[in-house]
């Protein structure tokens, strides 16, 4: 079947993907306890598998090739997230006297709190209820009408948003 699918049969990746998609998401659920994480992850693993499926090795069984896609694409998955929230808890985060979470009034603080204050309407309704109020992406899709992707895309546009307006502050307005 690897033979298959490393010349591009799509009927064997096609056989290939209803033979594991289910034990795939488990594997994804089972680490991030959401459905729409497992889903995405589970697809986006096997999106992987296709495109690099030159580099696939027929002596080596399937599911074990598979599953070292869907690890790699874990810890991907795993590094955005931590560095997206790495960022946010600097933006919008508690205030505390720790170094990454400025006191408020702090000009840290301050400049954070302006970065949000740039964003669309929407994207900082979107940041503000997944990082400081907790819901997933289904919740918040929900409460706000729309699509979950459009909700990771709002993450995802508002974290890159955030890193140009405050890089801006830092070049113009450096500390005195």
């Amino acid at each position: 079947m690897i033979e298959q699918i490393m010349n591009g049969d799509k009927k064997a990746f096609d056989a290939f993907y209803w033979q594991y998609v289910d034990k795939l998401f488990g594997y994804f659920f089972k680490r991030t306890q959401s459905h729409f994480h497992a889903e995405e992850l589970t697809q986006l693993t096997f999106i992987k598998f296709w495109e690099y499926r030159s580099s696939l090795n027929p002596e080596l069984s399937p599911d074990m090739q598979l599953y070292y896609k869907a690890r790699i694409t874990y810890i991907d998955w795993l590094r955005k997230a931590a560095t997206q929230r790495s960022l946010l808890s600097q933006i919008i985060g508690p205030a505390s006297d720790s170094p990454d979470n400025p006191p408020e009034g702090s000009e840290k603080y301050e400049r954070a709190r302006m970065a949000l204050e740039q964003l669309p309407e929407m994207r900082k309704k979107v940041l503000t209820l997944f990082y400081l109020e907790g819901y997933n992406y289904k919740e918040i899709a929900t409460l706000l009408g729309i699509a979950p992707k459009t909700v990771d895309n709002h993450i995802y546009q508002g974290i890159a948003q955030l890193r140009k307006i405050l890089l801006l502050f830092i070049i113009f307005f450096p500390r005195q």
